[in-house]
Order: C-alpha cells, then structure tokens, then sequence
C-alpha cells in the first residue's frame, strides 16, 4: 500500500494508487500540506479537516450499506490551498442503484435525507455557476455513483460528464474494481486488516 506522496511541481499527486485510512489521510499532505510553508502560506489545513470529517460521515453511511469501492479526487487531491469539496465516486450494484433501493437505504441512515441524484434536486450556491446536488449543500462533498457490471464505460461517461480532472484506468480482475491514477482509495474499517482503513 503506498502512502500519500508530497505534490509534483504541477501542483498533482503521482501518477497511482493510495489505500489511507482516515486519521492517515488527516496526516497527510492533502490536509495538513505541503512542508514548504512558505510556498503555501494560505494553505487552509482547517477547511480541509472539515472536508475529510465531513467525508467520514458519509463514506460510513455507504460502508453500512455495504459499500466499499470508495474514491476521491478533485481540488482536494490537488495543491490548492481551499479547494471547493471532495469529489469522488464509488462502485454499487447496478440493481441496487437501479431499483432505487441503495439511494433508499442511505437516506434511511443519513439525518438530512440527500442522497440523490436526481437532476431536479440540483440548487444554485452563492457564487458557483454549476447547481449541486443536496448532498454537496450538506457536506461539500460529491460522490458520483458507477456500477461493478459496466465499469469501462460508467467510469468514462461519469469523467466526462462531471468533467473529472484525471482518466480512470479499469483494472480487470476478481473484483471488477475500478481504480485511478490519483485517487484516494477508501476502504472499509476490518476488511482485510484490524486497521479502520478508508
């Protein structure tokens, strides 16, 4: 497992894959920053916690659900000293996503009731030209859901509909897992280790 690396010089993370848990990902150059402070003196370290505790309530909300192809990325994944939110997917079966039974179970835990992605649940913000989901308003954090049984092409499409910054790259074997080149790998507390992993 790599550990989460200090930036390049085009302000990104390496190209590959990082399995953290949360307090490692609260450690990390993602939240506390860079070790040049002096090139970083508006790095806001307290904006990014809140995002990475607010990403916590969630991430645990999909693991109760059974949930555990979890990814982040976007601004956050990058060397901006306030990024906007997490951006980020997870994986789900598509019968689960299509039945409306896994957009069901989650708003049956989460209190404020915004898991959706309905296109007419979308608000303006003060200051942002795109709409947001509810779930944004709430946590400032937006995971799109794909699904394990088309993988190739639920990946891309959500790149190019959500304008992602990065290409995912499909790995193909047990698990149908899909992985990408700069993302966060969150994965669930007591899978395969006495670790909380996410």
């Amino acid at each position: 497992m790599k550990r989460i690396p200090v930036f390049t010089n085009d302000g990104l993370l390496p190209p590959g894959d990082y399995e953290v848990s949360l307090d490692e990902l609260r450690e990390s150059v993602l939240v506390v920053g860079p070790s040049d402070a002096v090139a970083y003196p508006n790095w806001d370290a307290q904006w990014r916690r809140q995002l990475v505790d607010n990403l916590e309530v969630m991430v645990r909300q999909l693991w109760q659900v059974n949930v555990t192809d979890i990814f982040v990325d976007g601004s956050f994944a990058e060397d901006k000293d306030h990024p906007n939110d997490i951006d980020g997917y997870f994986v789900c079966d598509l019968h689960r996503l299509a039945s409306g039974e896994l957009e069901r179970d989650l708003n049956l835990i989460d209190p404020h009731k915004v898991w959706t992605w309905e296109p007419a649940s979308r608000r303006p913000y003060r200051g942002y030209p795109k709409r947001q989901f509810p779930i944004w308003h709430q946590y400032r954090v937006e995971l799109i859901r794909t699904f394990a049984a088309c993988c190739r092409v639920s990946a891309m499409s959500t790149v190019m509909s959500w304008n992602f910054r990065r290409l995912f790259d499909v790995l193909e074997g047990t698990e149908n897992r899909v992985v990408s080149s700069r993302f966060a790998n969150l994965l669930e507390a007591n899978y395969d280790s006495q670790r909380e992993r996410i």
